[in-house]
Parts: C-alpha cells; structure tokens; sequence
C-alpha cells in the first residue's frame, strides 16, 4: 500500500467487505434472541454480534471492547467510501496521519486489532481452529 488516501480508502472498504460484510446478521439474531437478547430492529451486523457475546457470557462491556476496532473499521468506510460529508473524510486522513505516520500504519494497526477482537469472538463462539 502506497501513501495515495485513495489506496488507504480502497484497502479499508475492501477489509470492512470481507470482515464486517462476512456475518451474516439473521444467524447472529436468531442467535441472540434464542438466547433471550432483545434486539432493536434497526440494529446492523456488529451490535447485533455484540448482543451475541452478551448471551454468550460475555459482559456488556467487554463485548464492547471486543467489537470496537470492527465498529472503527466499519465507521471509517463509511466516512471514506460513503456519502459522507468531505470535511468528514479530511479529518479521517489527518487523524490517521497525525496519529500513525501514514495509512499504511494505520490501516496495519487497525488490521492488527480487528484480528485480535475476531480471535476473541472465534473463542466466544467455542471455535477451535488449531489442526
């Protein structure tokens, strides 16, 4: 990845794509409410998920903190790639600057948390991928 804040764009809506776009949200609801959640209907893919985490023992607040980087990743797309208002996207790019250096640190520190946080859901859920 280059310092072009069209390519950072591009790689983060790419990465939101395949993270965010990859949970399917009426599993995760059935899961939820199976398990006594209550759901507003208006909610996406990633509170859904964090109500999931809840009824998987999980606090409140840890499922929180669990699905902020994926809630941060999510947010910036659509800053980024949406329809956002252009002041919006220019503080995205300075603050991505100011506080890593350039995208490409960024994006490698977002991408870094958001494998943390799906290693915890993968363990929530039970999931054991070593052979």
């Amino acid at each position: 990845m280059t310092d072009s804040s069209k390519e950072w764009a591009d790689e983060i809506m790419t990465f939101d794509q395949f993270l965010v776009e990859g949970f399917l949200v009426k599993p995760l609801r059935e899961l939820a409410e199976g398990a006594g959640r209550k759901l507003d209907p208006s909610w996406g893919t990633l509170k859904v998920m964090q109500e999931v985490l809840v009824a998987k023992g999980l606090s409140g607040s840890e499922a929180k903190a669990i699905m902020e980087p994926m809630q941060r990743l999510h947010g910036l797309r659509t800053i980024l790639k949406g329809h956002a208002a252009l002041n919006k996207k220019r503080t995205a790019e300075t603050e991505a600057l100011e506080k890593h250096g350039s995208y490409r640190l960024h994006y490698t520190q977002l991408a870094e948390e958001c494998d943390k946080a799906f290693d915890k859901v993968i363990t929530a859920f039970g999931i054991d991928l070593e052979p």
